[in-house]
């Protein structure tokens, strides 16, 4: 009798044992099923993608953004948004230059969206608003007025896009740019986004094409909360000759972490006179539109002219990059 109590007890444990194997075994093939399973869909998601952007055909409901000119820019949506009281859209999207500097690029222009059924909405403008794009630094743009588009409309299929980047690197009237498979966000309000957290640190740092010439200093860049201005201030040092009728400024661009874009007001810069090595303070004035909870810029661009014979001929401007703002601070 005993020794059948132990014998049923030894079989009890042995299929106990055999069961949770089993279950485990059921539980890992599960876990190695779901896997595959997300690396398929994965897998799906990015053949779609690339047939998408190969024969030109929708195969799935994801945004995508076709860009011939990848080679030089990168680009990525931020959102489309429509009034529903005037049933106009608005593309906004980033640029990011990857290489060079384009002082006159510009994008859309004629810009046709398409919804599923084939209906054709136009872009209002038939030129796009030119932008400076920096190396390196994400600039947001907007695609403005693609009219008439009812507000039942929830995405488009397609809109294209023209794009010039100068003169050598444009579209030729054919490749444009495509995003695909666009919700709109109807009524929402896509102003520019608050950066309370900047990512910007007290490492300024200059880029000076006239560094041979002259030497530039970062002071500061002071904002101004009730007038939502801002100036940048900085030495120059002649190194050489002196320079009767410099000046800097006019028309300066910057641009926030989220790529936002804020200009000078003034389209000309103040002379000065800049003699052999002896530092004078600069200040650019009424940088304008910022407003007080942005709490730095990713970089600000200047123009620069010294003489007749050195200048920055509308392309190597001077760049202050990484600069914090000080608000409700009095200049040194």
């Amino acid at each position: 009798m005993k020794n059948m109590k132990i014998t049923t007890l030894i079989m009890a444990a042995m299929f106990t044992i055999q069961s949770n194997g089993i279950a485990q075994k059921e539980s890992n093939n599960q876990q190695t099923e779901q896997g595959s399973q997300k690396k398929k869909s994965k897998f799906g998601s990015f053949v779609r993608k690339v047939g998408e952007a190969s024969t030109g055909i929708n195969m799935s409901n994801e945004m995508f953004i076709v860009n011939p000119a990848s080679s030089y820019i990168d680009i990525q949506l931020v959102g489309c948004f429509g009034d529903s009281n005037t049933q106009q859209v608005e593309l906004v999207f980033t640029v990011k230059s990857k290489s060079g500097n384009y002082n006159s690029a510009h994008f859309g222009g004629s810009s046709q969206a398409y919804d599923t059924k084939g209906n054709t909405f136009k872009e209002y403008h038939s030129s796009g608003e030119n932008v400076s794009l920096p190396a390196g630094i994400p600039v947001k743009y907007t695609i403005k007025r693609i009219e008439k588009v009812p507000s039942t409309l929830q995405h488009f299929e397609l809109i294209s896009s023209r794009w010039y980047l100068d003169a050598g690197h444009h579209d030729q009237g054919k490749s444009k740019i495509e995003f695909r498979n666009v919700p709109i966000q109807w009524d929402v309000s896509h102003g520019q986004t608050v950066n309370t957290v900047s990512g910007i640190t007290d490492n300024t740092t200059i880029k000076n094409p006239a560094n041979s010439l002259i030497d530039i200093n970062f002071v500061g860049c002071y904002g101004d909360s009730i007038n939502q201005n801002v100036q940048l201030v900085f030495w120059v040092k002649s190194k050489s000759g002196k320079y009767e009728n410099a000046r800097f400024g006019g028309s300066s661009q910057a641009y926030d972490t989220n790529g936002n874009g804020y200009k000078e007001y003034n389209s000309s810069g103040k002379s000065i006179s800049i003699p052999k090595d002896i530092p004078v303070k600069y200040t650019i004035k009424r940088i304008e539109k910022i407003p007080p909870t942005i709490k730095g810029l990713s970089i600000i661009s200047v123009k620069w002219y010294l003489d007749a014979g050195h200048h920055d001929r509308g392309e190597s401007k001077i760049e202050f990059k990484n600069v914090p703002i000080q608000w409700n601070v009095s200049p040194e």
